[in-house]
C-alpha cells in the first residue's frame, strides 16, 4: 500500500462513496476503496467523535459529511476551539 491513502480514514459507510471511481479504474480510488473493504479495522471509524479523536492522536485526514462535523460541534462545544482544517467541498 502506497503512503498516499494510509493516513486516510472515513466514516463508516462512506466507503460507497469511492466504488464508482475506483471502478472506473482511478487507481487512488481504487487503492483506498480495497483498503476500506479489506482493512476497515484500520481505516473506518463509527462515529464522528471517534474520527475526531484520531485527529487529535495521529496526523491523518477524515472523511465525514460537514452536517456530521457541525451536529458534533454543537453537541460538544469545546471542539470548536480545535485548531482543524475543514474544507467545504462538493459530493464526490
Amino acid at each position: 500500500m502506497s503512503q498516499r491513502c494510509e493516513n486516510l480514514h472515513l466514516f463508516q459507510g462512506n466507503d460507497e462513496l469511492y466504488q464508482h471511481q475506483a471502478r472506473q479504474g482511478d487507481p487512488l480510488y481504487a487503492e483506498f476503496y480495497d483498503r476500506a473493504k479489506s482493512y476497515p479495522e484500520e481505516t473506518v471509524f463509527n462515529t464522528v467523535a471517534e474520527g475526531l479523536e484520531l485527529l487529535s492522536k495521529q496526523r491523518v485526514v477524515i472523511h465525514v459529511s460537514y452536517n456530521q462535523l457541525k451536529s458534533q460541534f454543537k453537541a460538544k462545544p469545546k471542539l470548536q476551539n480545535q485548531n482543524l482544517k475543514v474544507p467545504m467541498t462538493q459530493n464526490l
